[in-house]
């Protein structure tokens, strides 16, 4: 892997960008900004820092879907794929349960945390069962949004089901 060691700022049409300037020394802040420029050095630096590490991690995602509105993209791309039952099943875990809770939140900004919170919640309202029926569809979808690159992980991954109670 490459050593990243000083970050260069150009202009590209009004939108900053960072390029790799492998083997120079860091530069002092003036150096990096044009007089007039919106941010500070110290912000340039930091955002310019943060993007690269994340992009060489793999972790970069700069999407600004919600949860709310992706699952809506999914489900129209499932209405071909299932039955119209499924479809309708998966749109009430969603719009029920999954959306009011965490519909908010950007995907790429989802923690294994908030979809454990979900499940906590749903199962203490609707049932463990219920609960782990949303997990099942918030994977499936996240499993789809890592593989259309929307986002770097499935975090979902992370969070377990609930065991069903024993009868007594």
């Amino acid at each position: 892997m490459k050593e990243l060691t000083r970050y260069k700022r150009q202009q590209w049409e009004g939108a900053a960008t960072f390029s790799e300037t492998p083997g120079l020394a860091p530069a002092s802040d003036c150096d990096r900004l044009e007089p007039g420029d919106p941010c500070s050095a110290g912000e340039a630096l930091a955002k310019g820092c943060r993007d690269q590490t994340q992009l060489v991690s793999g972790t970069f995602s700069d999407t600004k879907l919600t949860v709310k509105s992706y699952l809506a993209q999914w489900l129209s791309h499932k209405e071909g794929s299932v039955k119209p039952r499924t479809v309708e099943i998966y749109r009430h875990l969603s719009t029920y349960h999954i959306a009011p809770k965490i519909g908010h939140k950007r995907i790429d900004k989802l923690t294994p945390l908030d979809v454990h919170g979900l499940v906590t919640e749903v199962a203490s309202c609707g049932g463990a069962r219920t609960a782990n029926q949303c997990l099942t569809v918030l994977f499936s979808t996240f499993k789809k949004a890592v593989r259309w690159q929307l986002v770097p992980r499935n975090v979902v991954e992370a969070t377990d089901p609930l065991r069903k109670p024993h009868a007594r």
